[in-house]
């Protein structure tokens, strides 16, 4: 097998949370029957009680989450982007955003980088989540921009923000694209 030109990392998204839930254990794990595709069978794998497979019911899912959050848990939702915004945009404004409850909804394969079609692709993800109230959308660019992003879901939105973000990742391997030293904060 041919190694790539350009550094790449294997499941970024799933060793961050992992190592984040290490550290948090108020941190809960959600999935809709996507665990490898999300890289969330990292965390399932080793912080089984704290993951929870809902099933390809989405809606459910984010019904869920707003529970555990008000339960005074920090939730992580994961599936494909498409699904977990369009698909439950009412669930995700009257049980999680209004509420202001401290859930991060993670959506994989956003724009028209989806191999499963229109049905798979998730274009209007970033426009339905920023006309939420108190909603927080970051969509980092490269494998560099997401280690930035989880310093700062570490360090700010994490602890200290009790809301809703939302998060565009792509999948498996990431590649790191630009210099290390642009000097530019996340």
């Amino acid at each position: 097998m041919r190694e790539p030109p350009y550094r790449t990392v294997l499941k970024p998204y799933g060793q961050a949370l992992l190592a984040l839930a290490r550290r948090r254990p108020e941190i809960l794990c959600l999935g809709a029957d996507l665990t490898r595709q999300t890289e969330t069978d990292l965390f399932r794998d080793e912080l089984g009680g704290r993951f929870i497979n809902a099933g390809m019911a989405e809606a459910n899912m984010i019904g869920i989450a707003g529970g555990l959050a008000r339960a005074g848990h920090i939730v992580f939702v994961n599936t494909f982007g498409v699904f977990c915004t369009r698909r439950c945009y009412d669930q995700i404004a009257m049980a999680v955003a209004y509420p202001k409850l401290n859930v991060k909804i993670v959506g994989f394969m956003p724009g028209l980088s989806s191999p499963g079609g229109p049905s798979h692709q998730a274009i209007e993800d970033v426009a339905l989540m920023r006309a939420l109230p108190g909603m927080t959308v970051v969509d980092p660019a490269d494998l560099l921009r997401s280690a930035r992003l989880w310093r700062r879901w570490r360090t700010i939105l994490v602890p200290y923000i009790c809301g809703l973000s939302a998060a565009r990742f792509r999948r498996f391997s990431a590649r790191i694209t630009g210099s290390t030293s642009t000097g530019r904060r996340c």
